[in-house]
């Protein structure tokens, strides 16, 4: 899908088609949904977003125009009534902007929350990434006679060999409930609190690094429906709409899978902004090096620089050309 903004490193590998903005000049990108793989209806999002953020103010969506400020700097412009709240339509793909259901400009509280990476990459100080996800014996034990090697996610039963053993919540990244909580509530539990059977369950191998590298997780509050947020090939084939058979036995609790999404909202939703990838001094940097910017005057290369061919680089010719064609206007203005 072509958008009228660059995207950043982090839109551009999730796929990204549909944009929250906020009203700042310039605008930042809030969060970015990639609609191909899990549709998203503004009663979804909105619910998503209290589960990261639970105190967070009432707000609204509205579609927007995005519009060059600058080399890699946008401002919105509003094009259209809010989306309701309540919506359970999916949302078109496209671009909006965050406000107050007044319709004044709002600053999104959902920037306080930090993007987090996915949990193999979060790996605690000391800890071996070989072992980070292993089920501690006496809980495999319990969990062995509780499900007899069924998958959880897509309730068959499988040989031993096809299926592995894993923490829905990795217990040494309790930490992260911190992010979560306010003065009133109870602090994080302690590492030992998800160390218990209804955090742990069968899986296929297939599908085990996606899970613990948050490319799919559960929206218990949906049915329990499995939604993706990154492409994971020919393995979500194998993943069904919703988990299946929750008959109360046999599976992880709500509570540990819930926490999982959260954290796998964090990941995917969140940020991805493309001054992520370029800040002010990248910018004047690489300005400098192609001539067109800086106290000594430097000879710019020529196109078939291959500098001109990067994002950075590109942004600036368009920025240059512009400026250009502007002061050519004004120049064949009749002043008399």
């Amino acid at each position: 899908m072509a958008t009228s903004h660059i995207l950043s490193k982090k839109s551009t590998r999730l796929e990204r088609d549909t944009f929250i903005f906020s009203t700042t000049a310039p605008t930042r990108l809030v969060l970015g949904l990639n609609q191909s793989l899990t549709p998203v209806s503004s009663a979804t999002l909105h619910r998503w977003i209290r589960l990261i953020a639970r105190r967070i103010s009432p707000f609204t969506f509205h579609p927007v125009t995005i519009r060059r400020f600058g080399i890699l700097s946008y401002a919105i412009e509003l094009k259209g009534e809010e989306i309701s709240a309540a919506s359970t339509e999916s949302l078109p793909a496209g671009n909006y902007a965050w406000y107050w259901p007044d319709g004044k400009q709002a600053f999104p509280e959902i920037t306080a929350f930090t993007q987090l990476a996915p949990f193999p990459e979060m790996m605690p100080a000391g800890k071996d990434l070989e072992t980070l996800f292993d089920v501690v014996p006496s809980v495999a034990e319990a969990v062995v006679q509780r499900d007899h090697h069924r998958c959880f996610v897509t309730g068959i039963m499988s040989p031993p060999d096809d299926v592995g053993l894993i923490w829905v919540f990795p217990p040494d990244f309790f930490y992260l409930l911190f992010y979560y909580k306010t003065a009133e509530d109870q602090p994080p539990p302690c590492p030992e609190f998800f160390k218990v059977a209804s955090n742990a369950g069968f899986m296929y191998k297939r599908l085990i690094p996606f899970f613990i590298g948050n490319a799919f997780s559960i929206d218990v509050d949906d049915g329990h429906r499995i939604v993706v947020f990154r492409d994971m090939g020919s393995a979500q084939s194998l993943l069904p709409s919703h988990i299946v058979g929750r008959d109360g036995e046999g599976l992880p609790a709500d509570k540990f899978l819930r926490e999982h999404f959260r954290v796998s909202m964090q990941v995917n939703l969140l940020g991805g902004d493309i001054c992520e990838d370029y800040n002010h001094n990248d910018i004047l940097d690489m300005m400098e090096e192609l001539g067109v910017e800086g106290e000594d005057y430097v000879e710019p290369p020529p196109l078939t620089d291959p500098r001109w061919q990067t994002v950075l680089g590109k942004a600036i010719l368009e920025d240059v050309l512009l400026s250009k064609a502007s002061v050519a206007c004004l120049d064949d203005l009749d002043v008399d």
